[in-house]
């Protein structure tokens, strides 16, 4: 039962409720990411949707328009082709759970607690031995509800939170001491956090790097089934630079050349040989296979 997770995604990715069903491509501005500078390919059974800030829209609806596959959208080289030099950082492929209160399989440690001002000091060292990298990633800075913890002779070895995104949405986040991961306390603490916050009604995401092969495990080891998959690319701009809009095409003997599925019409000027080269051309109108104009472009373009 996902009904509660296809609302929330819908909502968050700006897509209709309906689409989830239905396969093809949404592409759409922020919602839930507003703010974000980057753009998320999020792919639910057979629907790819995609969101991303407003000046980008018409750029990558061009881009999904060609696609064969929509499996190979968010791979690394088609990526940095669609944006160019505005391209920073693609981060994923990332596993998105879903966890109903009848799937949760809860592993139960008399150990673990909830955590309490108490534990301040305890939580600093902690803090302090995991380093800033491991609480940056794991999130845990962001998971201030349901706090969980277990000891191993007085030291904190796992930490878990409740991470809200909205009122009634979040995920769970944990952290186990490097001394003592791979010893099931990150799946003691966070059994207890996401427990919690199921006697509450929360509805329990889990998002995390499919390459973090431990996270994954324990999250299907704690019922949560994959829901979906997706991939964010950090970008340096929130609109496409001149550079990433001009085509990227092929030399070619001819007065048509054809770039992103587009068509476009240029009567050539001068030429230096074959392959790559550099065409002083006349540009008359860049066209879809219907005839409609989508952009113009400069008189003279680097060909190759």
């Amino acid at each position: 039962m996902t009904e509660q997770y296809d609302q929330f995604w819908a909502e968050y990715l700006g897509v209709k409720l309906s689409d989830w069903s239905v396969p093809g491509v949404s592409v759409n501005a922020h919602v839930g990411l507003a703010g974000y500078r980057g753009v998320w390919f999020f792919m639910r059974r057979e629907r790819l949707a995609v969101s991303a800030p407003e000046g980008w829209l018409a750029h990558i609806n061009q881009y999904v328009t060609n696609l064969t596959s929509y499996e190979k959208a968010a791979e690394e080289a088609a990526l940095r082709e669609l944006f160019g030099e505005d391209f920073d950082r693609r981060i994923g492929p990332a596993f998105q759970g879903a966890l109903t209160p009848k799937s949760f399989l809860p592993v139960r440690s008399t150990n673990v607690r909830r955590l309490t001002d108490g534990d301040s000091q305890a939580v600093g060292a902690f803090r302090a031995e995991c380093g800033d990298d491991d609480l940056s990633t794991s999130g845990i800075e962001k998971a201030p509800l349901y706090q969980s913890v277990i000891f191993n002779h007085g030291q904190i070895a796992a930490i878990s939170g409740y991470r809200p995104w909205n009122d009634n949405v979040g995920d769970p986040c944990v952290l186990t001491h490097p001394k003592y991961r791979g010893c099931g306390y990150g799946a003691a603490v966070m059994s207890m956090t996401v427990d919690l916050a199921l006697a509450d009604g929360k509805v329990l995401l889990c998002q995390t790097l499919e390459s973090n092969t431990p996270a994954v495990k324990l999250a299907q080891r704690l019922g949560y089934e994959r829901y979906a998959q997706h991939v964010a690319v950090r970008l340096k701009a929130n609109a496409p630079s001149n550079k990433t809009l001009q085509p990227c095409v092929r030399y070619m003997r001819s007065d048509t050349v054809y770039s992103c599925g587009l068509r476009l019409n240029v009567e050539p000027l001068a030429s230096s040989g074959e392959g790559p080269a550099q065409v002083a051309c006349q540009v008359y109108t860049m066209t879809d296979a219907y005839g409609s104009p989508r952009w113009s472009v400069p008189d003279v373009l680097l060909f190759g």
